[in-house]
Parts: C-alpha cells; structure tokens; sequence
C-alpha cells in the first residue's frame, strides 16, 4: 500500500512539490507562533520546571520557593560568615535597603526579610518572634534596642 502512495507522487512531480511546500508552510506558522516572539528572536524556556516530576517534594517545593520570590530572573548574591553576630545581620539589613533602592531592582530578599510558613509569625521573617502579648516584632529591632539601652546605661 504504502508503495502506492509513494508511487503515485512519484508519477506526479508537481504534486509532491506542492504537497511538501504545504507541509513546510504548516510548520514554518506552528513555528513562527509559538517559538519566536514579536521580535522573530527565539524563545528559550530556561525554567527547570518541565523537568521535575509533578507532585514530588522537590516540585511542591519549587512551586513554594517561586511563589515566594516572584519569577526566575534573579540574582543570586552570596556572603559567607561563619558566625552571625549583630553586627553582620545590621549590616546586612542596610545592604538589603540599599540594593531595594536601585533603579531596576523589583524585590530584595535575604535571610532577614525572606518569609516564614513554620514559626508562629506567619509571613514574617524567620528573625520575628511573638511577644508576650501576642505581636510579632523583629528580634534584630529588640536586639538592637536592647544593646542601645546598655550602651545608655554605661554612660550614667
């Protein structure tokens, strides 16, 4: 059967021309519309997702760790310390500030600022602790506040 077929366009030339143009036209839209954009510039899926397997732990996690930052195009800025002290939390504080203050810069995450969905400060930091009376404050804010006191207390 299938050298029927084959004989047929053989016998007709002109038919198989038109045949294979239609088919390359078909597939040059299918690909016009879904891999280039408005630019004719490729488009390139760079995400991991299409490759995890759905309902695992990792992809329940990529799935929360996505909805948390917003979408893939981040930087990446590591600061290795051994011991976080004070000092190195405020400093880092004020570098998160500082980088949210560039023109461009949409979201800043860090350590300080990145939410919390197991503490009992949901939504906050993992660096909030509930108070006595059931409110949520920063344990950076209360550290320094309490070291400003002793510094205020020496003086006197």
């Amino acid at each position: 059967m299938l050298s029927r077929f084959f004989g047929y366009f053989l016998k007709h030339p002109t038919l198989l021309i038109i045949t294979t143009t239609l088919i390359t036209l078909f597939f040059l839209t299918q690909i016009s519309e879904n891999l280039l954009d408005k630019n004719n510039k490729l488009i390139i899926n760079s995400s991991v997702e299409p490759f995890m397997e759905r309902g695992s732990g990792n992809y329940d996690f990529f799935l929360q760790t996505k909805k948390s930052f917003g979408s893939e195009e981040l930087i990446v800025i590591a600061i290795e310390k051994k011991n976080l002290d004070l000092h190195f939390l405020n400093l880092l504080d004020v570098f998160e500030k500082d980088l949210s203050s560039i023109l461009g810069v949409k979201k800043t995450s860090s350590i300080l600022s990145t939410p919390s969905s197991k503490n009992s400060c949901i939504g906050d930091s993992y660096f909030f602790q509930e108070s006595s009376s059931s409110i949520c404050e920063s344990i950076l804010e209360r550290a320094n506040s309490s070291l400003q006191c002793i510094k205020t207390q020496d003086f006197q």
